[in-house]
């Protein structure tokens, strides 16, 4: 028997579909470094529950996990999920940014920066259905968690554990 397995962690397709669903939502640019992390949480929104945020976001956070579609099997620590799929994010950025999907002078200075009159109209139906669906998770991974600083004790690193903070200048 042949079995063909899909994980869209691994996929550049589908990851260069994730950060555009994070540019579409901001409509603003995103440093790269902080849309890397948000990748992972929109990738699987059960992964937010792991994330440290005062009480007063505890609402917003319980209805961003809620956006997780079942999943069958066991799935990696997120840690290694972030790591693993790096390659994988660098394919998606360059590849949106030499199709004009992205602001390449944007992308030059660490940015993501999304150009929607390029984008196919069949394209831009189908991030703003699947923005729709994730509105809650983006919200809170964009808006709430965004509040933070992205370096230093505290900030998104930090709370999300996916990035050495000790030694970041801030």
């Amino acid at each position: 028997m042949i079995q063909i397995a899909f994980e869209p962690a691994y996929d550049p397709y589908h990851t260069a579909f994730r950060f555009l669903l994070q540019g579409k939502y901001a409509a603003e640019s995103i440093q790269i470094a902080k849309a890397r992390i948000v990748d992972i949480f929109v990738l699987e929104p059960f992964r937010i529950e792991r994330i440290r945020v005062p009480n007063s976001m505890r609402r917003s956070k319980s209805l961003a996990v809620s956006c997780q579609p079942p999943f069958y099997g066991q799935r990696p620590s997120t840690q290694s999920l972030f790591n693993q799929a790096r390659a994988i994010q660098d394919a998606a950025l360059q590849t949106m940014a030499l199709r004009g999907l992205i602001s390449l002078d944007k992308f030059e200075l660490g940015q993501l920066r999304v150009i929607e009159e390029n984008f196919p109209k069949e394209m831009s139906i189908l991030i703003n259905e699947q923005t729709e669906k994730l509105r809650p998770a983006l919200q809170f991974l964009l808006d709430d968690l965004g509040q933070f600083p992205f370096d230093g004790r505290g900030g998104m690193k930090d709370r999300t554990q996916l990035g050495e903070f000790k030694y970041d200048v801030v």
